[in-house]
């Protein structure tokens, strides 16, 4: 799960609302809200969830998820480079 640096109790969130949702605002950190000691639910600014659903789209590609774990393997076999050596290497595949 998720490490969240802010938490608040569902009880407890009422009546802190007007601070919880200004916090939220200037510091774009999500809140994980929790009743009985577990995850309830996370409030978080627009910004950040729209950051997320445009992720989420992009990973819903099967191409791109591919691709990702081709980079992830070369990685681990200690391939690859900087940038430059990126672009040459795919022109040398007519990329």
């Amino acid at each position: 799960m998720v490490k969240f640096k802010k938490k608040i109790a569902l009880k407890d969130l009422l009546s802190k609302l007007d601070n919880v949702v200004r916090d939220i605002h200037e510091s774009k950190e999500p809140y994980l809200v929790s009743e009985n000691g577990k995850p309830w639910l996370v409030l978080l600014s627009p910004e950040i969830y729209e950051e997320l659903v445009e992720e989420a789209v992009l990973f819903s590609s099967p191409k791109l998820r591919m691709r990702i774990a081709e980079a992830r393997a070369n990685y681990k076999a200690g391939e690859g480079g900087d940038l430059e050596w990126v672009y040459r290497s795919r022109l040398r595949k007519g990329k």
